[in-house]
């Protein structure tokens, strides 16, 4: 869903996944909430998006999912970077919780 709902620019299925107090960590250091991920969403640049070298790891009611992200951008510019995405089951239901991202650069 959380894949889904970013390629759509859906806040209402990213809403089903991110816990309220979830938080991601940019490379820069900054720490966004979910209020800033959904005021961000819609205005994300237009692009297909392709998540691979997917991988879950669960340890009781916390899981970790780790992966890829290409985004191929209508101008021809192509960005990747790696994830990683905590979840913790809230009420018999699994939320993300916290997420960290870093940009794969060219070498």
């Amino acid at each position: 869903l959380w894949n889904e709902g970013y390629q759509l620019k859906d806040t209402s299925i990213l809403s089903k996944v991110l816990a309220d107090d979830w938080v991601a960590f940019t490379p820069d250091g900054r720490v966004v909430t979910k209020k800033q991920l959904f005021d961000a969403v819609p205005n994300n640049p237009e692009a297909w998006l392709g998540f691979n070298d997917f991988s879950i790891y669960v340890f009781g009611d916390t899981a970790i999912t780790k992966g890829r992200l290409t985004a191929h951008h209508t101008d021809g510019e192509i960005r990747q970077q790696r994830f990683m995405r905590v979840y913790a089951r809230r009420n018999q239901e699994w939320k993300a919780v916290a997420a960290q991202v870093i940009p794969l650069v060219e070498k």
